[in-house]
């Protein structure tokens, strides 16, 4: 499946304010999910994929898979900027302690 090239400029301008970016990173540098229960609450599973436990990356993605392509591009933009969700490979950026490779 290839993504268009409107799907990614829209991802790419998924951005979040500082403060839910330092929120992002302290729950990404404790290994914790950034999702929520179905009750609400911040879930405390491991982050496996994107940001996101195995559970709620499933949840996630049976969501996407019911819009279509631009909708979908739209949806996870909405995500990332909300902060429950990583752009592609963020993961390695937050992690990462050189100044060089963050930048990058």
């Amino acid at each position: 499946m290839s993504q268009s090239r409107e799907h990614l400029i829209m991802v790419l301008r998924a951005e979040r304010s500082s403060k839910k970016q330092r929120l992002v990173e302290e729950r990404i540098q404790s290994g914790k999910c950034l999702g929520t229960t179905r009750d609400g609450l911040e879930c405390e599973l491991v982050a496996t994929r994107r940001g996101l436990c195995s559970k709620c990356h499933q949840r996630m993605q049976r969501r996407m898979n019911q819009l279509s392509q631009e909708d979908r591009a739209a949806y996870e933009a909405r995500l990332i900027s909300a902060g429950v969700l990583l752009a592609d490979r963020e993961v390695l950026r937050i992690k990462d302690k050189s100044v060089f490779k963050r930048l990058a």
